[in-house]
């Protein structure tokens, strides 16, 4: 089993909103030493985010597993739920003919809500922080919101 970690860097040269309002930057994972899919990966981490929650709620609520989508490149990471405490994760890379299995390992399902929970409020910050507009960053957190609900009811 290892640890579990989103990495998102809010250094002023490695996070950007577009005048969209469309934030990207760095933004992985780390599987114990694993960091994936790379440890300089650029992605858009609002929209990433958003989309891990909703596989996360789906995960608490209604299935047993899901893919945790990166959107610029063919990356993605899959969770089976073992039981409540722990999951499989697999670190996917989709090339043109077939999927490769990067990684494999066993995680802390509560490790993984609870990064994603940290990674969602961390970036809200730096957007009150430096005062950039957003357009329906309401849903955003309302979603995370809905989230950390969720998380509560089930302790």
């Amino acid at each position: 089993m290892s640890n579990f970690k989103i990495h998102i860097s809010f250094l002023d040269d490695r996070i950007r909103v577009s005048e969209r309002g469309i934030i990207t930057g760095q933004l992985f994972i780390s599987v114990g030493q694993k960091f994936f899919p790379n440890d300089n990966w650029d992605d858009f981490i609002l929209s990433v985010l958003s989309m891990w929650i909703t596989s996360a709620v789906n995960l608490l609520n209604k299935t047993n597993q899901e893919e945790f989508l990166f959107m610029d490149g063919s990356f993605s990471f899959i969770l089976d739920k073992v039981d409540k405490k722990f999951c499989r994760i697999k670190g996917i890379y989709y090339g043109i003919e077939e999927k490769e299995v990067i990684f494999e390992d066993e995680v802390l399902f509560h490790d993984v809500l609870k990064e994603i929970v940290q990674a969602q409020e961390a970036l809200f910050v730096h957007i009150k922080n430096y005062n950039w507009n957003i357009q329906d960053v309401d849903v955003y957190i309302n979603q995370l919101d809905f989230l950390k609900e969720t998380l509560e009811n089930i302790k």
